[in-house]
């Protein structure tokens, strides 16, 4: 079997984070249960297959599947498909209370359904811990202010009614809640982003909750050099936390896309400030291919006014687009 290129895994973060949000799109606006199913079978797929991607989004993805399918859930098979997707996302991560709440309704409806005492006896086990998982993870759950939820509570507490009941006509509540996101932030100031220089794509807005999830996946994947953060001040936290001067750490994005910053830069500024980071990144780098890399050698000059970090050196940053976007103006 072939290994995973690192620009293939991309090609297929990007692909199922793009289905999620169209499969999320369309429940949101349209209310077409149907056609959302087809965008987020896609995502999960995508996400899991045929490996699962480190980071969120094979628990998000088959989160908000599993949350789908129960509405067309009425049959032990689709309730056991269900099961197994909500299980799932238990032995990675916890994506939300709610997901508890769903997973106890879940059991309830099989445990109706069984014959065998034996299987009403496990699945009862199994639903009281459902039900102790849920109570803990609400009691303990520290709010993400840049989420919103997806659904009213309201209406999360009459679909879940529906969804203990196997209500036949949910098909009538299609549409009917006022919804925002919360796998998307809901003000662009509230939005967490990922630059690096192989292959990470930019443009993917996420919570700070699930920006950290993918970021610390991407580094324990151990494909990354050199890493940065920027939610406050610009610091390297890899190979080791390294202060270095602000005004170029908000240039990184920038080394990353090897593109010029739309903000004015000193030119004297940068050049005193750039040599000294440049020299404590290369202080701090262990071999790359083989030898040590120059001061200069860390961030190229390509172009007139453009600098990008040395392409054998691999980059990612964790950055809040309010800082990026204020600085920018």
């Amino acid at each position: 079997m072939a290994v995973e290129t690192l620009n293939q895994r991309e090609e297929r973060r990007s692909f199922s984070y793009n289905a999620l949000t169209s499969g999320l799109g369309e429940k949101l606006l349209m209310g077409g249960t149907d056609h959302a199913l087809e965008h987020l079978e896609a995502a999960y797929a995508s996400a899991s297959s045929p490996s699962a991607l480190p980071g969120p989004l094979p628990a998000v993805t088959a989160y908000r599947l599993a949350y789908l399918l129960m509405r067309r859930a009425r049959t032990e098979d689709d309730l056991a498909r269900v099961d197994q997707l909500l299980t799932e996302v238990g032995q990675r991560d916890t994506v939300d209370p709610l997901r508890h709440a769903l997973h106890l309704v879940v059991i309830e409806r099989l445990r109706d359904a069984a014959n065998e005492p034996e299987s009403k006896a496990e699945l009862r086990k199994r639903s009281l811990a459902a039900f102790h998982c849920l109570r803990e993870s609400s009691r303990n759950t520290v709010a993400d202010a840049t989420e919103r939820p997806i659904q009213e509570d309201l209406f999360n507490l009459v679909e879940l009614s529906g969804f203990l009941l196997g209500a036949e006509n949910y098909r009538a509540m299609e549409g009917q809640a006022h919804l925002t996101t919360k796998f998307l932030p809901q003000h662009q100031g509230d939005a967490f982003v990922l630059f690096g220089n192989h292959g990470v794509d930019h443009r993917v807005r996420w919570t700070r909750t699930l920006a950290e999830s993918e970021f610390n996946a991407r580094l324990a994947e151990g494909d990354v050099d050199l890493a940065f953060e920027w939610t406050n001040v610009p610091v390297i936290i890899r190979p080791k936390k390294l202060p270095i001067p602000e005004f170029i750490g908000r240039l990184f994005p920038y080394f990353c896309l090897s593109q010029l910053p739309e903000a004015p830069v000193d030119k004297g500024r940068f050049d005193r400030n750039l040599n000294t980071v440049r020299k404590r990144i290369a202080d701090i780098l262990p071999s790359i291919n083989g030898r040590k890399l120059s001061p200069t050698e860390t961030i190229e000059h390509k172009s007139k006014g453009v600098h990008a970090f040395n392409p054998d050196l691999r980059v990612l940053g964790l950055v809040s687009l309010k800082q990026y976007e204020i600085w920018r103006r």
